[in-house]
């Protein structure tokens, strides 16, 4: 099984590109080519120190029984709390240039369905590296989850709107 760790096998082969991606970290492949992966967040591609976007559009993601796996070191900076990671394959989190402590459980680095994948506590703004494998196929999801403000308020309400509906409910029964 390949699993999302700097230890994984396909860490230590010659990578087939090497770039900076510059967007929003939220990635949803419609097709199955590396390129549409980094284009479903919406960002650009550029920079390329190894590779190139052509090579990007011509290279699968992944294919069914682990026939094409693609393992991806991506190093980015947060400038908010990260809660947790959306992705339906392995991923695991280290704070940038380390790796002696995965701040997600060992069980998130193994491919799976789309899950999401709880930082307990939440890591703080700063630099991380995420190891992320795509397998056995699409769908390839990836993101993160930073919590914004206002959304928070808006679960608070929800939530006390339903306690409300509930306590009404009781009552009338």
């Amino acid at each position: 099984m390949e699993q999302a760790l700097p230890t994984n096998t396909l860490a230590q082969t010659n990578p087939i590109a090497a770039f900076t991606y510059t967007g929003n970290f939220n990635f949803n492949a419609s097709q199955n080519t590396i390129a549409n992966f980094f284009s479903s967040g919406g960002g650009t591609v550029g920079g390329f120190t190894i590779g190139s976007k052509t090579v990007l559009q011509n290279t699968d993601l992944s294919t069914s029984g682990f026939g094409d796996t693609t393992f991806m070191k991506i190093s980015f900076n947060s400038a908010n709390t990260i809660t947790g990671v959306t992705h339906d394959d392995g991923v695991s989190l280290y704070k940038a240039g380390t790796t002696a402590v995965d701040l997600l459980p060992l069980i998130d680095s193994a491919p799976t369905s789309k899950t999401l994948s709880t930082l307990v506590p939440p890591a703080p703004a700063g630099a991380y590296d995420l190891y992320y494998v795509e397998a056995n196929g699409l769908p390839a999801v990836l993101s993160t989850n930073v919590p914004e403000p206002g959304s928070l308020v808006l679960l608070g309400t929800g939530l006390l709107g339903l306690g409300l509906l509930a306590g009404r409910r009781r009552k009338t029964v």
